[in-house]
C-alpha cells in the first residue's frame, strides 16, 4: 500500500464494518445493494461533515491564538 493511502476501519450505525481506502470505499458502494449503499454513503458524508466543522473551528481557534501571540510579543518588545 502506498504511503498516500490511509487505511481505517469504519463501523456504521447498523454494525457493518468496512475497510476504507480511497478505492475500496468507492467499490463498496458499487457492490452493496442500493439501499445499503445509500445508508453507508449518507453516514460517511455525515461523518465527513462533522469532521470538517471540527477542523474549521480548530483553524479559527489557532488563528486567534496566533494573532494574540503576535500582539503580546509586540507588546513585550516595546
Amino acid at each position: 500500500m502506498e504511503e498516500s493511502q490511509h487505511r481505517a476501519i469504519h463501523s456504521t450505525s447498523n454494525g457493518c464494518v468496512f475497510e476504507k481506502t480511497g478505492e475500496t470505499e468507492m467499490k463498496l458502494t458499487r457492490i452493496l445493494p442500493k439501499f445499503i449503499a445509500k445508508s453507508y454513503q449518507a453516514e460517511d458524508l455525515r461523518r465527513a461533515e462533522i469532521q470538517l466543522k471540527y477542523y474549521q473551528v480548530m483553524v479559527r481557534v489557532l488563528e486567534e491564538r496566533c494573532a494574540e501571540g503576535r500582539d503580546e510579543l509586540r507588546r513585550l518588545k516595546q
